[in-house]
């Protein structure tokens, strides 16, 4: 069959068009955001840190599946995993979507006090993983950041029933 060059071109135009649109409406999005993730982790450092504080990780599914695992030297603890109510999942899915984690630097911005522990911060979704490290002094200075850390190590204890020492 043929076409036209002005045909052609309007074809063209229409190719490009629904190829932007199908990029747009994917879950691959540019801006890597942790907030579009369909799992997410936190890694609170520490397991192996001289003082012995020992590390929180959580895994949260966005169905509300909440894996909490501590660990201290060679010595693993997992808990769980629990089911957050609605009200506890939406409200920890609002905290993270409030991190603008797309905004935040993939890595560190500075060298490392020694013994310091750093958060590491990650978001799977269908074709992304997004990452964010960042030493705690550092996340505890952004009021985001912290809010989101508290509701983790919050809904921790609420249910292991373990003290988390941050």
């Amino acid at each position: 069959m043929k076409f036209g060059k002005q045909t052609q071109a309007i074809l063209t135009l229409v190719g490009i068009l629904l190829a932007i649109s199908a990029c747009q409406n994917s879950n691959s999005h540019v801006d890597g955001d942790i907030a579009m993730a369909e799992r997410f982790e936190f890694s609170g450092g520490g397991a192996y840190h001289p003082d012995g504080f020992g590390e929180w990780r959580i895994t949260l599914a966005a169905d509300g599946t909440f894996a909490p695992t501590y660990q201290q030297a060679d010595v693993i603890t997992e808990y769980g995993p629990f089911i957050l109510s609605e009200e506890e999942n939406k409200a920890l899915w609002e905290l993270i979507a409030s991190a603008h984690f797309a905004s935040l630097p993939e890595t560190f911005e500075r060298p490392g006090i020694p013994d310091e522990t750093a958060y590491t911060f990650v978001g799977y979704g269908r074709n992304t993983t997004s990452k964010v490290e960042m030493w705690t002094a550092d996340a505890k200075e952004n009021p985001a950041l912290l809010a989101l850390t508290e509701k983790i190590f919050s809904l921790i204890e609420q249910h292991t029933k373990v003290e988390v020492q941050t």
